[in-house]
């Protein structure tokens, strides 16, 4: 099981994909779908305030870490590493499109991993993560 600042890093990225999924959808119903009322757009707005909040947050979390416990961040991007070198070894040619995202994915966590970036913004369209992999890894299911 990693220890609790790998898994503080995890929840916060994982916070941050699901916002990014809800602000997906709600872009997508404000095209396609019905069109803008006043609560969509107070949704809209309180996920985005939302995760640049949680964004920041990790920023900080990450910054910190890299200094106290470097470590701890090289042991969260190589887990998001292994999860996606596990979905890239299995992929099809029916998965083209989510094995580029996997694998540009991979280049931005190597990124984060050489101190480049202090998160990798994970498309949310795209889910290439094993569950049976990322529960491996951090021992609780994607959310």
């Amino acid at each position: 099981m990693p220890e609790e600042n790998v898994l503080a890093l995890e929840r916060l990225v994982s916070r941050r994909r699901a916002l990014s999924q809800v602000l997906l959808s709600l872009d997508a119903y404000e095209r396609w779908g019905h069109g803008s009322d006043p609560a969509f757009e107070r949704q809209a707005q309180g996920a985005g305030a939302e995760k640049e909040r949680v964004t920041r947050e990790l920023g900080a979390r990450v910054a910190s870490l890299r200094l106290a416990e470097p470590d701890a961040v090289a042991r969260w991007a190589m887990a998001h590493v292994r999860i996606i070198d596990a979905f890239l070894a299995g992929a099809t040619e029916r998965q083209r499109t989510e094995a580029y995202v996997a694998e540009q994915e991979r280049t931005a966590w190597l990124e984060l991993l050489a101190g480049a970036r202090d998160f990798v913004a994970q498309n949310p369209a795209f889910d290439t993560a094993d569950p049976a992999a990322y529960r491996a890894e951090f021992g609780f299911d994607r959310p």
